[in-house]
């Protein structure tokens, strides 16, 4: 846990000051619940530029706590989530009961009431996005359907942006990108190039080569 901490206020110095090399000091524990007093000093003894960044950092790892606790964005360095779960963790699995991280300014708690869905929070948060299929991933079916007749649909200018609503995409505009010279707004195009897609396969845009206009505008 301890390692943890430090390596984590490391790489939040680094990100603020460079070259910064500050070791993070534990002041005191105390007895019963883990209880962890921080302070800070540098390498270079300029104890000003370490104490600065220790209330921050102490913040800033009681936001993404929060953040974790209410379902929004924990916004972590690797580092910094790999010290968050070495506090979370020894609670969710019944190894102490209450973690207390104290600055200053800052008291970070973590609890048995919350400690085990903090704890898959930060799971999912840290869990890789699924890979999109990108061209070179699409079947020989998709392929031959892209390079022949293609996608129907009608291009739309929106705000100096191109979007495409798509034949049988219940109405949903999808951005445009790739060859837009030429297009015509309201104008029913065959589009051909290749679906930006998402992580259940869905279309969410289209990477255009070519569009041939049938029909009128619409």
């Amino acid at each position: 846990m301890l390692t943890a901490a430090d390596k984590a206020f490391v790489q939040f110095a680094g990100d603020r000051f460079g070259g910064v090399k500050p070791v993070l000091t534990v002041e005191a524990i105390q007895p019963g619940s883990v209880e962890i007093v921080l302070g800070a000093i540098d390498a270079w003894d300029t104890v000003k530029t370490a104490s600065a960044l220790l209330a921050p950092f102490a913040a800033h790892i009681g936001q993404a706590v929060e953040a974790l606790r209410f379902g929004g964005s924990a916004s972590l360095k690797p580092a910094e989530a790999k010290f968050v779960k070495s506090i979370v963790e020894p609670v969710a699995k019944g190894r102490t009961q209450q973690i207390n991280i104290v600055d200053s300014e800052v008291h970070i708690t973590i609890g048995r009431d919350d400690a085990p869905d903090l704890l898959a929070a930060l799971a999912q948060a840290n869990r890789p996005p699924a890979p999109r299929r990108t061209a070179g991933m699409l079947t020989q079916a998709e392929a031959r359907f892209l390079a022949g007749p293609g996608l129907d649909g009608t291009a739309l200018a929106v705000h100096g942006e191109w979007y495409a609503r798509l034949l049988h995409g219940r109405g949903v505009l999808v951005p445009i990108t790739g060859v837009r010279q030429g297009l015509i707004d309201n104008q029913t195009y065959r589009f051909q190039g290749t679906p930006v897609l998402g992580e259940r396969g869905e279309t969410v845009g289209l990477y255009l080569r070519h569009a041939e206009p049938f029909g009128g505008a619409r």
